[in-house]
């Protein structure tokens, strides 16, 4: 385990008056895990969101997980890897409306942008790729010991312009999905998610994009490498060994 001064971390949590039916919930967290090329001491920001409830409709908006990293289930792992590169990774300024059919089923929509996770290769490919990501998900459980989700999302980047040196606003697209499940039993937590998706850098997975044969100069075309992660996690829950 890799413990020391860069693991420190403070926030801010407020929560403020509900009016009109309207409540309102705001975070503000940083660490000093920044680069790792400044001996694992910049400052960074984690998370800076501020989240409307109304009725069974919330809506965040800001910088938070990216909805592939279920905070109801991850590797419970000590270091803050989380199980990279097979776990997702990521945490995005968005915008996120979530609708509570029940109390066990919920239904959300995401509208991401990239920041300090970015895709490999591609500094400006969201901000220049005129939409953002689109994520849809769909969790069921967590009142009983079972808990499930299905996530899927597209997203479009702008190849850069070292790579399209014609500037011809050449676009490469790409998709994701993943299943994700977890179930408590009496003595030990249960928790595995499969995913697949095209081009995952930015959720520190392996990926990458590569020029399609045979296209032209005039008019490039790029297609995204696909990759496949599976993991499961079994830990214990009692509170002491005897």
């Amino acid at each position: 385990i890799d413990i020391d001064a860069a693991h420190s971390r403070f926030g801010l949590h407020i929560k403020g008056p509900t009016v009109n039916g309207i409540s309102v919930f705001g975070l503000i967290e940083a660490d000093f895990l920044g680069d790792a090329r400044a001996a694992d001491s910049n400052f960074r920001l984690r998370h800076a969101f501020v989240r409307f409830g109304y009725q069974d409709f919330t809506l965040t908006a800001g910088q938070t997980w990216h909805p592939l990293f279920l905070t109801e289930m991850f590797p419970q792992k000590a270091n803050t890897g989380v199980g990279v590169p097979m776990h997702p990774l990521s945490r995005n300024p968005q915008l996120r409306l979530a609708w509570k059919a029940n109390q066990a089923t919920e239904l959300s929509v995401s509208f991401i942008e990239q920041n300090n996770f970015k895709t490999a290769g591609f500094p400006k490919g969201s901000e220049f790729s005129q939409m953002p990501e689109i994520t849809l998900q769909l969790k069921i459980g967590g009142t009983g010991p079972a808990f499930a989700a299905l996530t899927a999302g597209y997203k479009r980047l702008a190849i850069p312009d070292a790579v399209d040196t014609l500037k011809t606003n050449a676009m490469v697209n790409g998709m994701h999905a993943q299943a994700s499940f977890r179930y408590k039993f009496p003595q030990f937590t249960l928790r595995t998610a499969a995913l697949y998706g095209d081009n995952l850098s930015e959720l520190a997975i392996p990926g990458g994009v590569g020029r399609v044969k045979g296209s032209t100069n005039e008019n490039p075309e790029f297609a995204s490498l696909a990759t496949g992660t599976l993991w499961a996690d079994i830990n214990s829950d009692r509170e002491k060994w005897d």
